[in-house]
């Protein structure tokens, strides 16, 4: 899309630790194992269904930002 523009050559880290929002598209994968990767390094380490939200998560559940697809453009708009 030409939201992306130029891809990013840093590593993730990068991007996640400044502290800005991030919108992460995931295909084929769940959130529950990308944040799993995020926390540990392991996409299976917690089994979200059976122990529920990892601590590290649990304080804070929800952004306080949405977005919302702009179904004739493609383009995501950000909600406050």
């Amino acid at each position: 899309s030409h939201q992306l523009g130029e891809l990013w050559p840093y590593p993730l880290a990068a991007v996640l630790g400044h502290g800005s929002r991030v919108l992460v598209r995931l295909e084929d994968i769940e959130s529950s194992e990308f944040l799993n990767f995020l926390l540990t390094g392991d996409p299976e380490s917690v089994d979200w269904r059976e122990s529920g939200i990892p601590w590290p998560l649990r304080a804070r559940i929800a952004a306080t930002h949405s977005v919302q697809l702009d179904q004739s453009t493609g383009l995501l708009n950000e909600k406050k």
